[in-house]
């Protein structure tokens, strides 16, 4: 053209721009040291993402850029003319392999379902033969718009959305002989149940992760996995001793579950195969509500259980405002705690004097009696823990509980404040005020530790002041549990769990990976 508009040719220049775009976004799949006799490398062959098979001269780029084209060599690199070109396949070429010595070798390439073998010295194709252990390979699709899957597109993003908005309701130790810690179960919102090793998310760390450990942390294998619940499981808890303990679990199905830890642990199934793999060995359901005209309300959820083994109970705060006590052996309903006027959050069991307390919605934690004797537990106690206050924000909820060792002292968490009280004495002896809302609380000895809304693990003492703030990986943290050994887990949004020593260092953290 020129310069001259007279003589310009639009469809040309349209060209001349593909074809300079098709050349920079073209995409070498393999590259391959021809066979020889010269000890020397010297003869490349390429596929390219055209189709096109090439090689090309080492030495001749070599010579080329030290006779002319060297001042160009960091800013533009040297557009290289091949020795031998072959147009071998109608879309990309993936890879290709020699085979065979000497005149008889055979330069193969593959796409698809097959594979096209040329003689290297005649540069013409011999046969095409079918590749069936390649289908898999390639229906990835590899930047080539020919393969594109809109719909596996759109579940890769799906999926990795889901898993970095997954949610760790609940961590808990495994019970073990080793006193060591290094099981950890997880209850996901995703309604899994899955168990994995420190020990192991450690090594991987130190043999090849390390580096990645503070943009990205560990997607970890898990070493057994359960879909345990159709929506989020809430809750897990472990049931009896030995090679009798249950796993048990609860969820936004309204199911309590309990599978065998023996079982659950030994499995032969391949952990890409687990899921649905176990039957459960024990399934309640709660109870459905009657309302005008004999319509059954929907089933209500399950947030928390709590479980006594000495009675053979397992209790469950459920989304109805009521609590109930189911007996592990026959698996109904002994005991219905009523008197909330708002959904459950949580419940413990306070096995010593044979009481359960439960935290509501509503604002409250009540102490209930146990009678067994009766089909409802009586209300001995509502704990207020907003009472008196006047400071904005101060428990609009009670939605996590605890109880010392000697169950003597109750951590009530909610809003942005937590109360610890004196259960013999009945007196509340310290409220603390968070910076966000308290989602679970423990005690370690004569500490209190909680996590909530904020990427801290908060440390205090039973007259509320504040002892240590550590860093957690969770966004915002649901479930804090401690090892007899003073490590704890931390669990959380992003399907996030961080283990800290007892010294307050991070030992590893890790992603949950979804099976």
């Amino acid at each position: 053209m020129c310069g001259d508009a007279t003589n310009w040719d639009e469809d040309a220049y349209r060209q001349s721009i593909l074809k300079e775009r098709e050349i920079r976004t073209r995409t070498i799949f393999r590259t391959v040291w021809a066979p020889s006799k010269n000890p020397n490398p010297d003869t490349i062959v390429v596929a390219s993402s055209d189709g096109s098979l090439a090689s090309y001269s080492v030495s001749t780029c070599i010579s080329q850029l030290q006779l002319g084209f060297s001042g160009t060599k960091a800013q533009q690199p040297l557009v290289a003319e091949p020795q031998g070109f072959l147009q071998g396949h109608d879309g990309p070429a993936y890879d290709i392999k020699f085979y065979g010595n000497g005149e008889d070798t055979l330069l193969l390439s593959d796409f698809k379902l097959s594979v096209r073998t040329v003689k290297e010295s005649e540069g013409s194709r011999l046969s095409e033969v079918p590749n069936n252990n390649q289908c898999k390979v390639q229906t990835t699709m590899c930047g080539d718009a020919t393969n594109w899957d809109e719909d596996a597109y759109r579940q890769s993003i799906l999926k990795e959305r889901e898993i970095r908005t997954r949610t760790i309701f609940r961590t808990v130790w495994a019970p073990s002989k080793n006193p060591n810690p290094d099981t950890i179960v997880v209850a996901s919102s995703d309604g899994s149940l899955a168990s994995y090793s420190v020990s192991t998310c450690i090594s991987q760390l130190q043999l090849g992760f390390s580096g990645t450990k503070a943009q990205q942390p560990l997607v970890a294998e898990p070493q057994g996995f359960l879909q345990g619940h159709d929506g989020p499981a809430y809750d897990i808890k472990f049931y009896g001793n030995g090679e009798d303990t249950l796993l048990l679990s609860c969820g936004d199905d309204g199911h309590i579950r309990g599978w065998r830890w023996k079982e659950f642990t030994n499995s032969d199934v391949l952990i890409s195969l687990q899921g649905n793999h176990m039957k459960p060995v024990l399934d309640l359901v709660n109870p459905q509500h009657k309302g005008p005209w004999g319509a059954l309300s929907p089933i209500p959820e399950n947030n928390a259980i709590a479980v006594n083994m000495q009675e053979g109970s397992i209790f469950s705060a459920s989304g109805d405002c009521c609590a109930y006590c189911w007996d592990v052996e026959t698996g109904k309903i002994k005991v219905v705690f009523k008197g909330h006027s708002d959904y459950l959050h949580c419940v413990v069991a306070r096995s010593s004097v044979n009481q359960v307390i439960t935290g509501s919605e509503d604002g409250t934690a009540r102490i209930w009696g146990c009678y067994l004797d009766c089909r409802s537990g009586k209300c001995t106690q509502v704990i207020n823990p907003a009472e008196n206050t006047k400071s904005k924000g101060f428990f609009s909820c009670v939605s996590c509980i605890a109880l010392d060792g000697r169950e003597s002292w109750l951590a009530c968490g909610g809003g942005r404040s937590l109360s610890i009280w004196n259960l013999p004495a009945s007196e509340c002896v310290s409220r603390i005020s968070t910076r966000a809302s308290v989602q679970d609380v423990l005690f370690d000895d004569n500490q209190v530790l909680a996590v909530g809304a904020e990427p801290l693990l908060c440390r205090f003492d039973i007259n509320g002041a504040i002892l240590s703030q550590i860093q957690c990986a969770p966004l915002s943290a649901f479930s804090v549990s401690v090892h007899p050994s003073g490590v704890t887990a931390v669990g959380g949004y992003g399907g996030l769990v961080d283990v800290i020593s007892q010294f307050g260092s991070h030992l590893c953290t890790f992603r949950c990976r979804s099976i």
